[in-house]
């Protein structure tokens, strides 16, 4: 499914943002469509190019079926566009029992809604009890599951080569959380993504911006970081588009992605 990079030209800082808040008023995001507006012309500003809006999809606290997700994409489409970016539409879903419930009845909300890609959110302590199996179903019901930032999960910072087997076993895809990178969610994750960096573990990195604020704390400085992180293997500026930019857009078309060497 993974290939190689070949030689293309550098577009510095672009970011097609494949896992954010971005949509107001649907989870611990942005809270009005103003805040979207101000989220979204901070971004642009950043490099941004795009959002694929991922609100939280998880029982007992974040409510949201993909109907409603629509009809609030419908609602914000305007004014995202209006600071000149695209907006596509995803969803982040818990890990949880509904998760494979969903996936069985083929009835998730996908990355592009139309790709095979769901993004799914592991719970940040312990890891669930096969949980590999549970993906490993997921992918036999038709779909690719993209773990978001898995660098926070514990569960992985606690085990890393192990679980990193497992995920790669069950060929799963993996999300950096940019803020990881500097800090921003403690030192375990920092730890824990900077070593994923190396081992050329991800294949894709995004913000997971909720809020307007978020864009100056952890867009310039994280990409700066993994610029930094990937020239050691002179795939610098070049690695850092594959994961913002490249492959977000291989996803969203469901084709093959590219595959990042270790540094």
């Amino acid at each position: 499914m993974l290939r190689r990079p070949a030689g293309r030209a550098v577009i510095d800082g672009a970011v097609l943002d494949l896992h954010n808040h971005v949509l107001f008023g649907l989870d611990d995001g942005c809270r009005t469509l103003e805040e979207s507006q101000a989220l979204c012309a901070r971004a642009r500003a950043a490099g941004h190019v795009g959002f694929v809006a991922t609100p939280h999809i998880r029982p007992g606290m974040f409510e949201n079926d993909p109907a409603g997700i629509l009809r609030r994409r419908d609602e914000a489409r305007a004014t995202v566009e209006a600071e000149g970016l695209e907006l596509h539409l995803g969803a982040e879903y818990y890990f949880c029992p509904e998760l494979l419930d969903g996936a069985r009845q083929r009835a998730l909300l996908t990355l592009g809604e139309t790709s095979r890609f769901v993004l799914v959110e592991l719970p940040t302590t312990r890891l669930p009890v096969r949980y590999d199996e549970v993906l490993y179903e997921i992918r036999l019901a038709g779909y690719v599951p993209v773990i978001a930032h898995p660098e926070r999960a514990q569960g992985l910072q606690d085990d890393l080569p192990k679980v990193l087997g497992a995920l790669r076993q069950v060929e799963v895809l993996l999300q950096l959380d940019l803020g990881s990178l500097i800090g921003h969610y403690g030192r375990g994750a920092k730890k824990a993504a900077e070593e994923l960096v190396k081992r050329g573990a991800y294949h894709v990195a995004a913000g997971d911006l909720h809020r307007p604020d978020d864009v100056k704390a952890i867009i310039p400085p994280a990409l700066a970081r993994l610029a930094k992180l990937l020239g050691k293997r002179k795939v610098g500026p070049e690695g850092v588009r594959t994961l913002t930019l490249d492959n977000p857009r291989r996803i969203l078309a469901d084709a093959p992605l590219t595959d990042l060497v270790p540094v």
